[in-house]
């Protein structure tokens, strides 16, 4: 989401890496759109014999046009954890998916590892891992990280097995996308109906103690901080779903505000939400970035910071999908509650 929100760049000293290919860069071209037809049996041509499912297809326009996904794939093997989340919800077979930030590198992200015993781990992200994606034998790849940017890359995924590339930044409409496309449509509305459930009773828990009261995301850069803007998913989920009002620097059209150090006095919110990565290796924060932040005189005086309500969240939650938006409200709960 989305990468989704995209991967991650790799963390450095005193940065935050701020989307995927740009800051909250989850949207990742149009949405697909389905075509109600089916045809009778054979996987989208150029993809590997070995890796595809033999039945019926559905037809789908995805970011890069037309792609016959397999109806009752056997072998699902997915780009970004966002992707992960989507086949999770769907209950589809999982074969392989990446480690946080996209990467074999890393263990699976922290919300869904408990989920995922048993399938390789992969690098999937900007870089995939070309020889260890054609050995696994996928007969469906789902991806949100290389649309619609990286045609070329796209276009060798797609020789290996059928792909359907897709991404909006909205949640719901990247779940029931891949949920029509394979015909688990009642999955799809059983999963959105959870997640709106965890939605209002959190919202039930730290409504009236922040009604009218501010926050805004903020991203850690080497000079500053990005305001991360209202269509972000932590935006989002404060104001729409837990009743939040977002503080005036949190744009909802044009660029990002960006602040640097010298004016981080004008963040006077009530609370503030922190991302922190993953260092390159591990999962392990790399809090380099936020400690440079500590020693800026002027952050100190921030009113979310004397009242202790800057508070941090896993990076990878920044990107949309069925899990990350769950996984965020249940950190909502327990920091705002």
């Amino acid at each position: 989401m989305p990468s989704c929100p995209s991967t991650p760049a790799p963390a450095t000293r005193g940065a935050v890496p701020l989307g995927r290919r740009a800051l909250l860069g989850g949207a990742l071209g149009g949405p697909a759109l389905l075509v109600p037809a089916c045809s009778g049996g054979e996987a989208q041509a150029g993809a590997a014999g070995a890796g595809a499912a033999a039945g019926a297809t559905t037809t789908v326009t995805g970011a890069h046009g037309p792609v016959a996904v397999p109806r009752d794939p056997r072998r699902v093997l997915t780009m970004y954890p966002t992707d992960t989340d989507a086949a999770l919800a769907l209950e589809l077979p999982l074969v392989a998916a990446p480690g946080a930030r996209g990467t074999a590198a890393q263990p699976f992200a922290r919300y869904q590892a408990d989920q995922l015993a048993g399938v390789t781990r992969i690098t999937g992200g900007f870089e995939p891992n070309w020889e260890e994606i054609a050995a696994l034998a996928p007969d469906l790849v789902l991806d949100s990280v290389l649309s619609p940017e990286d045609r070329q890359a796209y276009d060798r995924l797609s020789e290996l097995a059928p792909t359907l590339s897709y991404g909006t930044q909205d949640w719901r409409e990247n779940l029931r996308t891949v949920a029509a496309a394979v015909g688990r449509e009642d999955a799809a509305a059983r999963a959105v109906a959870a997640v709106e459930a965890r939605a209002a009773d959190v919202r039930a828990q730290v409504g009236d103690r922040w009604r009218g009261r501010t926050a805004a995301s903020v991203f850690v850069q080497p000079d500053g901080l990005v305001v991360a803007d209202a269509d972000a998913q932590v935006s989002r989920l404060l104001e729409q779903e837990l009743g939040l009002t977002l503080h005036p620097l949190v744009v909802r059209e044009g660029e990002r505000t960006a602040l640097s150090f010298e004016q981080v006095s004008l963040l006077d919110a009530d609370v503030l939400l922190v991302p922190v990565y993953p260092s390159e290796t591990s999962l392990d924060r790399d809090r380099g970035a936020l400690d440079d932040l500590a020693r800026q005189p002027l952050w100190a005086t921030l009113p979310a910071v004397l009242a202790g309500q800057v508070h941090e969240f896993d990076g990878e939650l920044v990107y949309a999908s069925v899990g990350t938006v769950s996984a965020l409200l249940e950190r909502l709960r327990e920091v705002l509650g």
